[in-house]
């Protein structure tokens, strides 16, 4: 099972945003169910650039990507070790990345260790 872990902050504020895979079938020596981090949303690499460019006032894009919204929604698993997180922008009112501007944004994600043992944006 995938977990999405947020606060209620968005853009600059924003301090947590993660995703959390929690083996049900596992329990740990407390008997809480056993979870570990697949990623931290506004900490993911992005070497190649693929969220660029920037536009001014713009969050969380360059060499290291960030998801700094308020409302991210949905997490679908779409196979192959990847998943799709999904932002709401509550039909416009979210201003995670710019507070000039709002839009919609989905980033798809592998999840595990890349070269390195690094997690980072996929094409």
């Amino acid at each position: 099972m995938v977990a999405l872990e947020r606060d209620d902050f968005e853009g600059r504020k924003a301090r947590r945003k993660r995703l959390f895979v929690a083996e049900l079938q596992r329990t740990g020596k407390d008997g809480a169910v056993v979870k570990r981090q697949a990623v931290d949303l506004l900490d993911i690499a992005d070497p190649d650039g693929i969220a660029g460019p920037a536009e001014k006032g713009d969050v969380g894009i360059g060499a290291r990507f960030s998801m700094p919204f308020r409302n991210l929604e949905a997490v679908l698993p779409l196979g192959g070790h990847r998943l799709l997180v999904v932002n709401d922008t509550n039909f416009g009112t979210s201003h995670g990345r710019n507070p000039g501007r709002p839009r919609r944004q989905r980033v798809r994600r592998r999840v595990g260790a890349g070269p390195g043992g690094r997690v980072g944006l996929v094409r």
